[in-house]
């Protein structure tokens, strides 16, 4: 497999690894309130037998709970299986097992709430063929402008 499909590859089980993380946490009762703003996330991405992890940033306008739980009804209709959340103070953790695009996916995941405006996730992912780590790091850092 040529590094230009890999990194396709990892950027898809990236994306889908950190809605997951986040759209589980929305059948927990205690999910946290964040505060809604301007917010920037920022994701590391390490494969296996990769020399350089990918990076990428982005800052949108958002209700981050409102969109977990957006993201948990869109990815409720998938079949993905998952243990129940186990939360220890400030932080939350689970696995889950994915099918899509005829791919297995495992994924173990942890989210840590700092406070209402910032948050980390980090996400052990696995395939039949590829192993990654992703750290998405999401702040909020201010008003939306209109």
């Amino acid at each position: 497999m040529n590094k230009r499909r890999r990194l396709q590859i990892a950027v898809a089980l990236g994306a889908l690894a950190v809605e997951l993380a986040c759209a589980r946490l929305a059948l927990a009762e205690d999910l946290p309130s964040l505060q809604p703003g301007l917010w920037s996330f920022s994701s590391t991405v390490i494969m296996k037998g990769s020399s350089k992890p990918q990076t990428r940033s982005l800052r949108k306008c958002t209700d981050a709970s409102d969109d977990i739980r957006k993201k948990w009804a869109m990815l409720a209709q998938q079949s993905c299986k998952f243990t129940p959340v186990a939360r220890t103070g400030n932080r939350y953790s689970y696995s889950s097992t994915c099918q899509r695009n005829g791919m297995a996916l495992e994924m173990k995941s942890t989210l840590t709430v700092d406070s209402r405006t910032a948050y980390r996730v980090e996400t052990e992912s696995r395939t039949n063929s590829q192993v990654q780590k992703e750290v998405v790091v999401a702040q909020r850092v201010g008003a939306c402008t209109k």
